[in-house]
């Protein structure tokens, strides 16, 4: 789903845990999953940073009674859950290229950009037009 590895991933939430931002937290039932929890003093140090998106939020639903807000929630909450599973269903697919499925198409699909400023690679998709697979 997000494009990174196991290892990536591991590194990412080394790195949050070393900042201080995160823990780590053992499942009780099930060893083999491990969640990973926000710091209640990072989240105090990152919520200043989203006061700008909340005051915005607030703005833009100012003028809804609260049926409306109820519709508002309503689909949201039924689009979030079409997306899920359209997405998973999208994972599972044969997209018509061969023996590929989703998941190997993407990483055939995507070159590395090495003409960034920084040096540092950057993933750039490759589009196909469309019925081209």
């Amino acid at each position: 789903m997000t494009g990174l590895t196991t290892g990536a991933v591991t590194g990412v939430i080394d790195r949050l845990e070393r900042s201080g931002f995160a823990r780590r937290e053992r499942d009780k039932r099930d060893r083999r999953k491990v969640r990973v929890r926000a710091l209640p003093a990072a989240e105090r140090r990152i919520a200043p940073v989203f006061e700008p998106m909340q005051r915005a939020i607030s703005a833009a639903v100012a003028g809804y009674g609260e049926n409306e807000l109820a519709i508002l929630i309503d689909f949201f909450t039924r689009h979030h859950r079409e997306a899920v599973a359209a997405t998973a269903e999208l994972q599972t697919v044969r997209l018509g290229r061969g023996s590929e499925t989703a998941a190997g198409p993407a990483k055939a699909a995507t070159q590395f950009d090495k003409s960034s400023p920084s040096g540092r690679q950057h993933r750039r998709p490759r589009l196909g037009s469309p019925g081209s697979g």
